[in-house]
């Protein structure tokens, strides 16, 4: 075998026509999978040990990797995959000691600046980048749209204020990034972001208060909206988001302390509401509930964990909303009469039990 060169490597392996078979050709040996690299336009792997082996790959648009990678890989995917679009390096664990094994604002700067056609990158659960990797990526790629820092620690205020510099960023996560305060949320909604961001995930950032949430109104393109654990927001930061103009999901539950005022604003100002979802709201009523009797577009509503409201509170609802389809519920006991009515109209609003 070692008297085939890279020439003849390669025009077998261009004469592959499967897929799958062409994956078998590229694991059959360091040669052969150098040759593959080539042509390769995706990579998916669990082990940071195959990319100390890439070598030119400019065909790659998609590169995953579910493991903890060195600075050094982090170089060696920018040198070999400069055109790559997708990137995602999610951990979806904690490794012990993965902290000795990470990259940092120098890896992640080097994807930066050698990668500028990326527009989707998840980096979720990567723990050592901070506020300099971030603006490198942002202001390297002008056309990224979807940025995930899902349980990044390192995320911080700063680190928003560079991500508000985007200028095509239609999705973010900052799902469960502990260190944001309002000051952070404060920085996004007064640069370039508030007028391409669409999606906002905010789950679980316990900093967040009112004082950061009204900030948000000043997205005027923002229509999926998640505030879910966030327990230090009352209905006076509800009552700003309202104000949203194309808000369609929002996503409140287990906010312990919003009341009947938060339901009603929704009811009457989020006439574009396709998806609520209110799991574990103790306090709202069938006061605030009827705010949605014979709303236009609500598509799913959970209300889950609602332990003030009955069935009976919610059948108007399921009778009134000509497009309600989904709607989730906590087991409670229910009058005959109820079950009936709920049974007959199943073909149009299904019900989900907790």
């Amino acid at each position: 075998m070692e008297r085939l060169g890279e020439d003849e490597i390669f025009s077998i392996f261009e004469r592959i026509p499967n897929q799958k078979d062409k994956k078998s050709f590229s694991k059959a040996c360091k040669k052969f999978f150098k040759v593959a690299c080539f042509e390769m336009r995706s990579l998916n792997s669990k082990s940071p040990l195959l990319y100390d082996l890439l070598t030119s790959s400019p065909k790659m648009s998609w590169f995953e990797c579910h493991a903890p990678l060195l600075n050094n890989h982090m170089k060696q995917i920018a040198e070999s995959c400069p055109n790559i679009h997708h990137l995602d390096l999610s951990l979806s664990q904690y490794h012990l000691g993965v902290r000795k094994l990470e990259f940092d604002d120098v890896g992640l700067c080097a994807i930066a600046n050698a990668c500028i056609h990326l527009d989707r990158v998840n980096l979720s659960g990567r723990l050592c980048f901070t506020e300099i990797g971030i603006g490198s990526l942002v202001r390297s790629c002008k056309n990224l749209t979807v940025l995930i820092l899902r349980k990044c620690m390192n995320v911080t205020d700063k680190s928003l204020k560079m991500i508000g510099e985007a200028t095509r960023l239609k999705y973010l996560s900052l799902r469960d990034c502990y260190l944001i305060t309002d000051l952070g949320l404060e920085y996004l909604a007064n640069e370039d972001l508030r007028y391409c961001l669409k999606t906002l995930y905010l789950n679980n950032c316990h900093r967040i208060t009112d004082n950061g949430v009204i900030h948000l109104k000043k997205l005027v393109s923002l229509r999926d909206l998640h505030l879910s654990n966030c327990a230090y927001i009352t209905d006076y930061g509800v009552v700003a988001i309202c104000e949203l103009p194309n808000l369609e999901v929002l996503h409140l539950d287990f906010l312990i302390t919003i009341t009947d005022i938060s339901l009603r604003e929704i009811g009457s100002k989020c006439l574009k509401m396709l998806v609520l979802s209110l799991e574990g709201c103790e306090k709202i009523t069938n006061v605030g509930l009827q705010a949605f009797s014979g709303h236009q577009t609500l598509f799913r509503l959970s209300l889950a964990l609602c332990y003030k409201l009955s069935l009976e509170d919610v059948k108007p609802i399921v009778m009134s909303c000509p497009n309600l389809r989904c709607l989730r519920l906590s087991r409670k006991p229910m009058s005959e009469a109820c079950f009936e009515l709920l049974s007959t109209n199943t073909h149009r609003c299904r019900i989900y039990w907790e």
